[in-house]
């Protein structure tokens, strides 16, 4: 998101699926307020064929992310920390 300054002049889409903290009217308010952005809404479950990085570079990060946190809460006394 946008640091404080000066909104852009133009408004600007931002495409995103349907996860519930980007549906909240507060992350709404807070694009249309501080940074000039509409949410539109595409359908859920489709992010990878919408968002190509989701299925390529991005799908082996997001794996190899996944893989590592499951490591790590796996350990004794991480998830209570």
């Amino acid at each position: 998101m946008r640091g404080r300054g000066a909104l852009p002049k133009a408004r600007s889409i931002l495409i995103i699926d349907n996860l519930h903290a980007q549906t909240t009217d507060e992350f709404k308010e807070y694009l249309t307020k501080h940074c000039n952005t509409l949410a539109w809404y595409g359908p859920s479950e489709c992010t990878d064929e919408v968002q190509p990085v989701d299925a390529g570079a991005g799908r082996f990060l997001k794996v190899e992310v996944g893989r590592h946190m499951e490591i790590w809460l796996e350990q004794s006394g991480d998830l209570e920390r």
